[in-house]
């Protein structure tokens, strides 16, 4: 199997999943993330405010025409339906339009999920330096940003579930 592996910066740690890089920089680690402007598929207005919530928040830029967004996409909502009581994911269509999303989902007889979030101009992925596509950025519950990694693979479950152990709010000691 040919192509680029996933680009990771930092790591969870797994023993199947491919070996990750050391972890960011102090300089790059544990900013703050920044609000995110958003429409939902029916045009609605969402601000995402990482650390409001008390919960950690996953960030998956996409697009319907990225083939390992699809491989990544079936992964990841298995890992988040294990901690929706404790992570917040949402999927960031970037750079198209509701149209291209609802013909996409409606090709695979569904509905668009409500955790389908619309970045029409990309502004909020040029935020979050995303360089390629998917791109998923890990947010503690505090608001900062833990780890992000561009890429996919086949068996990604148990890297998933370390970074989403990882990011999990834990409780006070």
């Amino acid at each position: 199997s040919g192509g680029r592996g996933p680009r990771w910066s930092g790591g969870c740690s797994s023993g199947s999943s491919p070996a990750p890089l050391p972890a960011l920089p102090p300089s790059k680690q544990r900013v703050k993330g920044a609000p995110l402007y958003l429409e939902d598929i029916q045009g609605k207005t969402v601000k995402l405010v990482p650390g409001q919530t008390g919960k950690a928040l996953v960030l998956d830029f996409w697009a319907t025409w990225c083939g390992p967004c699809r491989v990544l996409a079936p992964q990841l909502e298995k890992v988040a339906g294990e901690y929706k009581d404790k992570v917040e994911v949402y999927s960031l269509s970037v750079r198209e339009k509701d149209t291209t999303v609802l013909g996409f989902f409606k090709k695979q007889g569904r509905t668009v999920p409500s955790h389908v979030l619309m970045d029409a101009s990309g502004e909020n992925s040029d935020n979050y330096k995303v360089e390629g596509l998917p791109t998923l950025v890990m947010i503690r519950s505090d608001g900062r940003i833990v780890r992000s990694f561009a890429g996919a693979g086949k068996n990604m479950v148990p890297f998933l579930r370390a970074c989403f152990e990882e990011i999990s709010p834990k409780p006070a000691d």
